[in-house]
């Protein structure tokens, strides 16, 4: 049975996503640039890809955050693969370098306004991302002050905002958008993995399979090293989630052990208290 039920159903896609993606459309025509924010663990799946053809209208920048939670090997393969900047949005050197790269992108803008004999004017700068990606946090680094509200939380910021970085920049941030047309079952465990949607859109047990699986794949040596657990690569799934129980001191009922034991593995997974895991 799939896991992944239709947008409709589970509101991935709800009343005040659909008015912001109306107002970003219509808020386009005032936008020099605009930066696109990714997740570092999931560079493919975090691209809200309802917005391409928006985001392709204008000159534009990639960027993935929270790489300080992913593979530093598949970080700098994605990194030279897709020409984007990824690091760690508390790091003062990544957010100068998004700031250089802005001012790059945007130097042939004024010099075409000089041209025209146009007014010196920051260039308008619009955030977007799927929800819970750091788009307010940058907006704050960038701004320095809390210029835009921040909370772990999808789905968080609600309105545009408008905010006067200097006399170079101005910044427009927008809801986060996560397109409804995610109907693929890998793609949507990902993003609930990492709190992009809500996890309890997805079956606790269902995410935390999916999840031990990937990690005995293609992280064994970590997941072995951080519950310290004596296992096989080969071993079944409830051998391992009996093993983290048994060292955890999880204790009850089978089915309550299995259940407190899963949701454990997934909020350290997605706090990053496992390692630097990427999904893909």
């Amino acid at each position: 049975m799939a896991v992944l039920l239709m947008s409709k159903q589970i509101g991935w896609f709800p009343g005040h996503m659909q008015k912001a993606t109306r107002k970003l459309i219509e808020t386009l025509k005032m936008v020099d640039i605009i930066v696109e924010l990714g997740d570092a663990r999931i560079p493919h799946s975090s691209r809200a890809t309802y917005l391409t053809a928006i985001i392709e209208r204008k000159p534009n920048l990639y960027v993935l955050t929270k790489a300080d939670l992913a593979d530093p090997k598949r970080v700098s393969k994605h990194t030279e693969k897709l020409n984007v900047l990824a690091g760690n949005l508390n790091e003062r050197k990544f957010v100068r370098q998004i700031l250089a790269k802005i001012k790059e992108i945007g130097q042939p803008i004024i010099e075409r306004d000089v041209r025209r004999g146009l007014k010196p004017r920051p260039l308008a700068v619009m955030i977007v991302g799927i929800p819970n990606v750091g788009k307010s946090t940058l907006i704050n680094k960038l701004a320095g002050r809390k210029a835009a509200s921040v909370q772990n939380k999808p789905g968080h910021t609600r309105a545009n905002q408008y905010i006067r970085v200097s006399e170079e920049i101005a910044l427009i941030d927008t809801p986060g958008i996560l397109s409804p047309n995610y109907d693929e079952e890998d793609t949507s465990m990902k993003l609930a993995l990492i709190g992009t949607i809500r996890q309890e859109i997805l079956p606790t047990h269902t995410m935390a399979e999916y999840l031990v699986n990937y990690l005995k794949t293609y992280y064994f040596e970590e997941m072995v090293a951080f519950y310290d657990i004596d296992i096989k690569e080969d071993s079944n799934y409830q051998t391992v989630i009996s093993a983290i129980a048994t060292r955890r001191g999880i204790i009850g009922e089978d089915f309550d052990v299995s259940d407190r034991t899963e949701i454990v593995i997934l909020n350290e997974f997605k706090n990053g208290l496992i390692g630097r895991i990427s999904l893909e």
